[in-house]
């Protein structure tokens, strides 16, 4: 039985692990916001860094595979 295709949204998830400082860039831009609107949110890397930062944050994403692996990081990982 063949296997199952993969999510190109989870595959890229998976693959993705950011750029050298970029969570220190968007904390740095964000300083003395209260809320922040991500656009493109994918699996909430940088939203969680900015919730647990203390800001309110919405993230916006396409991508429902992805949307639904955010919920799900932020139930088992919540900001400290």
């Amino acid at each position: 039985m063949p296997a199952a295709p993969l999510d190109p949204a989870l595959l890229y998830s998976q693959l993705h692990r950011g750029n050298p400082g970029d969570v220190a860039h968007y904390v740095d831009v964000c300083a003395g916001a209260t809320s922040v609107l991500e656009l493109g949110s994918g699996a909430g890397r940088i939203a969680m860094a900015l919730a647990a930062c203390g800001l309110e944050v919405t993230g916006l994403e396409l991508s429902e595979s992805l949307a639904a692996l955010a919920r799900s990081r932020t139930q088992r990982e919540p900001a400290e």
